[in-house]
């Protein structure tokens, strides 16, 4: 017996699956290193840093607390959504509403609280589709309601799970060996 392999003694099939399983408790220790070295791994890499997109000249601004309140004066079906009160699928938003999210997060919370203390949900909603919907080409809008969308998805999405990166079609099923022959010694009374 080969006191120098620890695997002695075990069939090529059952060797094999000991040497994916340690490749792979390596590959999660390199990650779970790379992660503790990193201030922002994961899930929080884009959470503070990610570019928002722009279009027409207009850019898409970070989601504040405020904006709740907002969302509320303007009654948007952003909070519908967050709510789950919406499908997942598509966007379920008409061509105005995203008009108004697009008008909200393109300019800061001072001037869409001042506009609607000004003039009421009605006319900022009017505003909006001047603005935007009127001014802006199709893809242009398509753009910006869905960087407002993943600006929502990019504040909510601060959950992190660190581990080894997850392998095309999923992991892999692991089940033990046919028994070693001979059977090992174990070094108790009973072997």
């Amino acid at each position: 017996m080969d006191f120098d392999d620890p695997l002695a003694g075990l069939s090529p099939e059952s060797r094999e699956i000991v040497m994916r399983q340690a490749r792979a408790l390596r590959s999660e220790g390199k990650a779970q290193r790379e992660a503790n070295a990193d201030p922002l791994p994961g899930a929080l890499d884009g959470v503070f840093g990610a570019a928002m997109a722009s279009a027409a000249g207009l850019q898409v601004r970070r989601l504040v607390h405020f904006d709740f309140v907002l969302l509320k004066r303007m009654g948007s079906p952003l909070l519908e959504q967050l709510a789950g009160k919406r499908g997942k699928k598509g966007t379920p938003f008409t061509d105005e509403q995203g008009y108004e999210m697009i008008w909200q997060f393109t300019r800061p919370c001072e001037e869409v609280e001042a506009c609607l203390a000004k003039h009421g949900a009605a006319e900022c909603r009017l505003i909006a589709k001047r603005e935007i919907g009127m001014k802006l080409g199709p893809m242009e809008a398509i753009i910006l309601v869905k960087s407002v969308e993943q600006e929502f998805e990019r504040s909510f999405s601060s959950w992190i799970k660190h581990g080894a990166p997850e392998k095309e079609g999923g992991g892999e099923t692991v089940f033990t060996g046919p028994a070693m022959k001979p059977a090992p010694k174990t070094g108790s009374g009973g072997g």
